[in-house]
């Protein structure tokens, strides 16, 4: 009797794998809001698909832990989630002190990447108007374009790893989700099996 209840157990797993997976493979790359422009569409740069490459890999770090957490012990399987929970809060912080430094909200709801490498126009602006000198003002006198103040180069670099930041946060949460799942739901299965 316990037999097709250990089955389902496992294929409950394996459903939570898949469920995990791509919710965060889609899910981190269509929450991403920072743009480089007031009338980018969202994934009109490479950062979406980097990100969604990152969530594809992120399917064979779920199939790889999914089959370490099926050999190891209990123990090995919560420190696996501990791991990757604290992975997460670190990431999360680090993309919202980046986030803070490197972005800023434009017209109070789109929210755009700013940079340190003022273009030549920009550097004239300053120099005519000392008085700007906050980043979100300087968007604002250029019509929300970033790329008129700082230079590409400078925006994607910072856009890149904006977005590195906060699918790394996104997926090592979804692997604590998976690892926690995985490991009470195996601990679980062990005890109506025996």
């Amino acid at each position: 009797m316990s037999e097709p209840m250990y089955g389902a157990g496992k294929k409950w797993l394996m459903l939570s794998a898949i469920v995990t997976w791509v919710a965060t493979a889609i899910g981190g790359a269509v929450t991403f809001d920072v743009r480089t422009a007031v009338d980018a569409p969202p994934f009109s740069d490479v950062n979406a698909y980097v990100q969604i490459v990152m969530g594809v890999l992120f399917g064979f770090v779920i199939a790889l832990t999914n089959r370490m957490l099926s050999r190891g012990s209990f123990w090995v399987a919560v420190s696996v989630a501990a791991g990757a929970l604290l992975f997460s809060v670190v990431f999360f912080f680090s993309y919202q002190i980046y986030g803070a430094q490197h972005t800023c909200l434009y017209a109070t709801k789109v929210r755009l990447v700013t940079g340190t490498q003022l273009t030549e126009q920009a550097r004239k602006h300053l120099t005519n108007n000392p008085d700007v000198s906050e980043p979100c003002s300087l968007v604002e006198d250029f019509g929300g374009r970033p790329d008129k103040v700082w230079l590409a180069s400078d925006l994607q670099e910072k856009m890149l790893k904006l977005s590195v930041l906060y699918m790394l946060a996104f997926l090592s949460t979804g692997l604590s989700v998976f690892s926690i799942t995985r490991t009470f739901g195996a601990k679980s299965n062990r005890k109506v099996r025996s």
